[in-house]
């Protein structure tokens, strides 16, 4: 991946988010990396990695099963989700009411 990629795909993801924390976030880390010259300070300070990892570890949803995802497993799913429509791995809603009555049937 080059350099030109990898700042579209950070600019796809940014467009996703939809919390003003993570943003907030996201713009701290970039003003450190261009408001400092000396490249031996951390680029991501303190505050700011517990205000990511905050987010990251925070249940902001539940599975199926009940199992709490954060924010990085609920991405995953989406994006798992996706994946599944883009190769045809779905059931129609009529193709599953038919398997559910099937289910009453046995």
């Amino acid at each position: 991946m080059n350099i030109n990629e990898i700042k579209l795909e950070i600019i796809r993801l940014i467009l996703k988010v939809e919390d003003e924390t993570t943003l907030l976030a996201i713009r701290k880390i970039l003003e450190n990396k261009f408001n400092t010259s000396d490249h031996t300070l951390p680029l991501v300070e303190e505050p700011t990695e517990k205000i990511v990892s905050e987010i990251e570890n925070k249940i902001i949803a539940f599975d199926t099963d009940g199992k709490p995802l954060n924010l990085l497993d609920y991405n995953k799913k989406i994006e798992e989700g996706l994946e599944d429509i883009k190769n045809n791995r779905v059931i129609s809603q009529e193709k599953l009411e038919q398997e559910i009555e099937s289910w009453y049937n046995e």
